[in-house]
């Protein structure tokens, strides 16, 4: 499909959600998904829209063990989740562990995976980016995968 295609879906979008893997491959440059975290990026810097993640993201990224031996990368990525502007990482409240234990139980995601849905719903995010083809299995939220579009 390609990044023309991959923007063209982001076009008229005001709120997306993000998975922790859309950070994962931006930073790592992660081939063939790095145009499109990059695409994400740009648009997100250009504030065509804003973004929500979880709390999980940074968690994640933050705690890739080669980072131990890399700290002015993990002082970046550190900055980055502190500074990106258009970019809201929330907090796991009450509604958010109760939609994602809903999530859990219908769908068996994972913990993490399915905080991160509940975390776009709550906000009204209007879809979500992953790569992770289990959030197929939640048909009442938007799913788009980095994978459609390489």
């Amino acid at each position: 499909m390609g990044i023309r295609s991959f923007s063209n879906k982001l076009k008229s979008i005001k709120l997306v959600g993000l998975d922790a893997m859309i950070f994962i491959y931006h930073f790592d440059q992660r081939q063939p998904y790095y145009p499109l975290t990059l695409r994400i990026f740009e648009l997100l810097e250009q504030k065509t829209f804003e973004a929500i993640t979880s709390m999980m993201s940074p968690i994640e990224v933050l705690s890739h063990p080669p980072l131990e031996k890399e700290l002015e990368k993990l002082k970046s990525f550190h900055d980055f989740f502190l500074r990106e502007r258009g970019l809201k990482i929330c907090e796991v409240d009450f509604e958010i562990a109760d939609s994602a234990a809903y999530l859990r139980r219908k769908y068996r995601l994972r913990t993490p995976d399915a905080i991160q849905l509940a975390t776009a719903m709550k906000n009204e995010a209007e879809l979500f980016i992953t790569n992770d083809d289990r959030f197929r299995k939640v048909p009442s939220f938007p799913i788009l995968l980095l994978k459609d579009f390489v």
